[in-house]
């Protein structure tokens, strides 16, 4: 398995559709294809108008699924996840 080098891979927007994307080519850029084998929730790629239920299925793909996907990359003594000044990323765990 890859490691992820530290830093951001989102910045500026926490909304799901630009948090999932970021986080599957992040993914892939790990060569890590797990993401394309569960039910992804293509169809809220292109609608902005989403239901509770839908946004708390994208929710869960993006903060469940993919985001524990990639804190299995995390470098040794780090983590996967928000930074206060730097987006969403991988960072030291001090």
């Amino acid at each position: 398995m890859l490691i992820a080098e530290l830093g951001s891979i989102s910045t500026g927007t926490l909304n799901d559709c630009d948090l999932m994307v970021a986080f599957e080519n992040a993914l892939s850029n790990l060569e890590d294809e797990r993401y394309m084998n569960k039910d992804r929730p293509d169809e809220f790629l292109e609608r902005s108008d989403l239901n509770p239920e839908e946004l708390s299925r994208l929710n869960e793909w993006v903060w469940d699924d993919l985001a524990s996907m990639l804190e299995e990359h995390a470098p040794p003594f780090s983590y996967f996840g928000a930074h206060p000044t730097d987006g969403i990323g991988f960072w030291r765990d001090y």
